[in-house]
């Protein structure tokens, strides 16, 4: 008997294969949808970082180069090409320049070592449109925009220009408001530090200082008020032999100090940072101190009393709160003068510019003297200029005032040429700023104030008085306080300039 055998065959049929390839058909492609999508996301988020960080970097830099610009203008591209090939125009200026060309912002720099410019790209914007400078009120206003693929960034800032107010003439931003266009012509500089030595000069009646000062007191009898302090660095001190009383403490560092017929109270501190002292120190009553390479008992000769009776020190002991402390440096266990610094008045000052004096007011009544225009500067008879540089034809000296004067040049004060003033006196209340020697010359003096400038000479045909007293403007029994100079110093920190 023949039996057949059938074999069993396992395996996918054709429908449960078209089935299964449909579903991984589906979920191939959303895996695929899936990482597309996040590739495009992660594109467009890195596009637009892109753009953001370009802009903002491009943002940041301008807003350095501009901020503390003295002098900058918004001007068009194809004046600043003809700038830029036409050196000249601004040689006494060196002028560099930001401006929009071919969707790009772009720098000139000018170099002073060789007067050429050399360019550089701030930001390839890849946009024709977004990128300029506007005017607006007295701020700049700067406009960036970025484009990569279809991610665009516009970023807008208004910049003061701070600086503006603190050149002299004050500088503007030309052109009318809202002028837009697509360069600027600028100068840029760093910020004008503060006058910081400005407050600690306010401490004091006297403070003159120049490496150069010839400082002389002659014919003059100095006797100035209780409590009235003295700071002088130059190159040579001497003090008349008439009988000088100083009953407030005195710094002074020079390379001769001729000491005359001077004394000191025992209450004040006398630092003197000098390398050779001619006269007698017997009048020495104060709490001294000399250099700490001073000899003692003997210094160039001089031979002062024992140290117990003139109470010597070297500066290095000087104590760290004590008055004179603001103007020594310390490195390690040894202290030495600071150099302080009268800082030059700038030219031809504007005081009706409001933004510059605001508070002292800008009319002919103002309590500010300036002296302007071309020397000789000079105070004859009591007739001192009005803010705006015109000279009374009147005596307008007014004690009964706080009142400033400032002066960018040597000064003299002399009343003696027509003798019609008794007593002979400049019976002056206030600041006297100068940026170069002030001298007083004949006659007996009742000044009341502050005195910084960069030379003193005080001198008289017959033997006089000079008879001074200091004077802050304030109230307050706080040493230093300088309150009352408030409104002062914001003008002086804004009318002169180390350089």
């Amino acid at each position: 008997m023949f039996i057949s055998q059938h074999k069993k065959y396992y395996g996918f049929t054709l429908i449960e294969i078209i089935v299964t390839m449909a579903i991984l058909t589906i979920v191939c492609t959303a895996i695929f949808s899936m990482f597309s999508y996040n590739t495009n996301v992660f594109q467009s988020s890195t596009s637009q970082s892109n753009v953001q960080s370009n802009a903002r970097i491009a943002m940041d830099y301008i807003t350095k180069e501009t901020r503390y610009a003295t002098d900058l203008n918004i001007i068009t591209v194809g004046t600043c090409r003809d700038e830029i090939l036409n050196k000249t125009l601004y040689k006494n200026k060196h002028y560099n320049y930001i401006y929009v060309e071919s969707s790009s912002i772009n720098q000139a720099i000018y170099s002073d070592s060789d007067s050429t410019y050399t360019t550089k790209t701030i930001l390839n914007s890849n946009s024709s449109t977004g990128n300029y400078f506007t005017k607006i009120n007295s701020t700049l206003g700067i406009n960036v925009t970025c484009k990569e693929g279809k991610k665009t960034f516009a970023l807008a800032s208004n910049i003061l220009l701070s600086n503006f107010a603190l050149v002299t003439p004050a500088s503007t931003l030309a052109g009318s408001q809202g002028v837009t266009d697509f360069a600027i012509r600028y100068i840029a500089t760093t910020p004008i530090a503060p006058y910081s030595d400005l407050v600690d000069f306010e401490k004091n009646m006297l403070n003159i200082v120049d490496p150069n000062a010839a400082i002389s007191f002659s014919n003059i009898n100095f006797s100035p008020s209780t409590g009235t302090n003295i700071l002088i660095q130059g190159k040579t001190v001497a003090f008349s032999n008439s009988g000088n009383n100083i009953h407030g403490n005195i710094a002074i560092q020079a390379d001769t100090l001729t000491w005359g017929s001077t004394a000191t109270s025992s209450s004040y501190d006398c630092l003197l940072d000098v390398k050779k002292f001619i006269g007698s120190p017997n009048g020495l009553n104060s709490n001294n101190y000399g250099p700490d390479d001073f000899q003692t008992p003997s210094w160039n000769g001089v031979v002062p009393p024992p140290a117990g009776n003139c109470n010597w020190h070297i500066i290095s002991a000087y104590p760290d709160n004590a008055y004179w402390s603001y103007m020594l440096t310390k490195s390690n266990n040894t202290k030495s003068v600071k150099t302080m610094t009268v800082r030059t008045i700038r030219n031809d000052i504007d005081f009706t510019d409001i933004t510059l004096n605001p508070t002292l007011g800008s009319s002919p009544s103002s309590p500010i003297h300036y002296f302007k225009g071309s020397p000789p500067y000079k105070i004859i008879d009591n007739k001192l200029p009005n803010c705006l540089g015109n000279i009374s034809s009147t005596q307008n000296v007014d004690n009964n005032k706080y009142e400033y004067i400032i002066c960018p040049g040597d000064l003299t004060i002399d009343i003696s040429h027509t003798q019609n003033i008794s007593p002979r006196s400049f019976d002056f209340k206030g600041v006297i700023y100068c940026n170069g020697t002030v001298t007083i010359s004949n006659l007996d003096s009742n000044f009341s104030g502050i005195i910084i400038a960069k030379n003193f000479i005080v001198t008289s045909a017959s033997a006089q008085n000079w008879n001074v007293s200091f004077n802050n403007n304030t109230v307050s029994n706080t040493p230093g306080d300088i309150t009352g100079l408030t409104n002062i110093n914001a003008i002086l920190n804004k009318i002169t300039t180390s350089h």
